[in-house]
């Protein structure tokens, strides 16, 4: 990694909120009973914990993992998929 050089710590998994909720239930033994509630709507209901759901987490995002994977930079970040890591304590 050279010095000054920015790097984000992602995976080259793609999950969606539907697959993260339900990967870690299965890692505590059970199944989720989801409920889809507008960000929107959340924010008006509690601003204080609301507003922070709305900008970029109200989005999926998919990075460029490209500079990492590239051969500079030799440290392995997540190589452990999501489902695993759920699973550890």
């Amino acid at each position: 990694m050279r010095i000054g050089e920015a790097v984000h710590i992602t995976s080259d998994e793609s999950l969606n909120w539907n697959q993260i909720f339900e990967i870690v239930a299965r890692a505590a033994g059970t199944e989720p009973r989801m409920v889809h509630v507008p960000s929107d709507v959340l924010a008006a209901y509690d601003p204080g914990w609301g507003a922070g759901l709305l900008g970029d987490k109200s989005n999926s995002m998919i990075f460029d993992n490209t500079a990492r994977s590239s051969g500079w930079c030799r440290i392995s970040f997540c190589s452990i998929p999501y489902s695993r890591r759920a699973r550890q304590r």
